[in-house]
C-alpha cells in the first residue's frame, strides 16, 4: 500500500512525525510501525524502501554524522574544532530539524569573500550561547537541495530555526552587535520572566498595567526586543498607533524585518485605520475592516472586505488591496487562509 500525504494539507501528520524534511518516506509494518524512513528522498530512495518492505533486502547506510568545521574551511582563522558544525543535506533533518535549542545556519561556500568575513563573528556567538543557541553552516556548493528548500540566492545567508521553523533571517556580512541584536528577541534572557508576566496582566485583560510592565522591563533591560514587540501590538490594540510605531522604530535595522515586527507593524497600520476620520464611503469601510481585525476576528474583516472590493472595484486600488497583504503579514506564510485570499485578490486585480 501507498499512501502520499500533503504536509501543507495535513500539518498535524507533519508534527507528529518531528516535522520530517520533505519529499519524505516513511515505511511502516503490517502493524502499523515505522521500520524505517528517509528525508529529501530520491527515485532510488522508493525502490530501497519497496525492496526492504517485500524482499527484506537492506536499506543502504545511512551517512555519517555531521563533524566540526575547521576554521581553514569556514573563513575562522583560530584552527580549532569548538565552533559551528558543517551540516549537510542528509544530517539536516537530526542536526536543525529536530533541535531542542535554536539553531543559527549560515549559507556559505568557499569562494564566497563575505562568507569569510562573517565566519569568525559566528565562531564567537557559537562560543558565546554554548548551550543555548547551535551555530551550524552549509556549504551551498556542496548541499544544493538545502539551498534550493531555502531559496538561497545570495550569500552569505543566515537563517534562524526554532523547532524545525525559519524564525528570522538576514543576508550579508554583519557585524558582531548586529548579530547579537538578530539573536536577542529568541534567546532566553534575565528579564524574560517579567515579560511573561506583563502578557499575564494583558491576557487577564489588564492592558495598561501589562504596558507599564512591560515599559518597565525595557527600561532595565532594552535590548529585549520581544518584549519591546509585545508593547507596540498591545499599544497597536489600544489604539496608540502613533507610540506603536515609535516603539518598533526603534528597533535596531536587522529587526526591522522579523516576521513578529512585520506583524506588529500591520497591527499599527489597522490601528491608524480604526481611528482615522471617514471623509468617504471607502474610508468608514476599511474603518470597520480594521476594527474587526484588532478585535481577533480576521476572517469576518476579510470576507467583508473581499465583498466590498468585489461591489465597489476602485476600493481595490483606494486602500483596500494594501490592508489586504497588511493582513498577509499577521499570518503564517503557510495559512491556507493566507493561499485562498491572495487567489481571490489576484482575481480582483485581474
Amino acid at each position: 500500500l501507498v499512501v502520499k500525504v500533503d504536509v501543507r494539507e495535513n500539518p498535524g501528520v507533519h508534527s507528529d512525525y518531528k516535522n520530517i524534511a520533505t519529499p519524505a518516506l516513511i515505511s511502516f509494518n503490517a502493524k502499523g510501525k515505522v521500520q524505517a524512513e528517509v528525508d529529501y528522498a530520491r527515485p532510488g530512495d522508493v525502490r530501497s524502501h519497496a525492496a526492504f518492505l517485500v524482499n527484506g533486502t537492506p536499506l543502504p547506510e545511512a551517512k555519517p554524522k555531521a563533524e566540526p568545521v575547521s576554521s581553514s574551511s569556514n573563513g575562522g582563522s583560530n584552527g580549532h574544532h569548538s565552533g559551528p558544525i558543517q551540516v549537510s543535506d542528509k544530517t539536516w533533518r537530526n542536526e536543525v530539524l529536530k533541535s531542542k535549542v535554536p539553531v543559527l545556519v549560515d549559507f556559505w561556500a568557499p569562494w564566497c569573500g563575505p562568507c569569510r568575513t562573517l565566519g569568525p563573528f559566528l565562531e564567537q556567538i557559537a562560543a558565546e550561547f554554548a548551550g543555548t543557541l547551535r551555530v551550524l553552516k552549509v556549504n551551498t556548493d556542496e548541499a544544493h537541495e538545502l539551498g534550493t528548500r531555502y531559496a538561497i540566492r545570495s550569500i552569505p545567508a543566515v537563517k534562524l530555526f526554532r523547532q524545525g521553523q525559519v524564525v528570522a533571517e538576514f543576508v550579508g556580512a554583519q557585524p558582531l552587535a548586529q548579530i547579537r541584536a538578530f539573536l536577542a528577541p529568541h534567546l532566553p534572557r534575565a528579564s524574560e520572566a517579567q515579560r511573561l508576566a506583563a502578557l499575564e496582566l494583558a491576557a487577564a485583560g489588564d492592558t495598561a498595567a501589562a504596558r507599564e510592565a512591560l515599559t518597565t522591563v525595557l527600561r532595565t533591560d532594552p535590548d529585549n526586543y520581544a518584549a519591546a514587540t509585545d508593547l507596540a501590538r498591545l499599544q497597536a490594540l489600544g489604539g496608540d498607533a502613533t507610540a506603536a510605531r515609535a516603539t518598533l522604530e526603534a528597533l535596531p535595522p536587522v529587526q526591522q524585518s522579523a516576521p513578529i515586527v512585520l506583524a506588529g507593524y500591520a497591527l499599527v497600520h489597522f490601528a491608524a485605520q480604526a481611528n482615522k476620520p471617514s471623509k468617504s464611503t471607502i474610508d468608514s469601510i476599511r474603518a470597520r475592516v480594521a476594527g474587526a481585525i484588532l478585535g481577533g476576528d480576521i476572517d469576518s474583516g476579510v470576507e467583508a472586505l473581499l465583498s466590498e472590493m468585489q461591489s465597489s472595484p476602485e476600493l481595490v486600488t483606494a486602500g483596500g488591496q494594501d490592508d489586504l497583504r497588511q493582513v498577509f503579514a499577521l499570518l503564517d506564510p503557510d495559512d491556507q487562509r493566507v493561499h485562498a485570499w491572495r487567489r481571490r485578490l489576484a482575481a480582483l486585480l485581474h
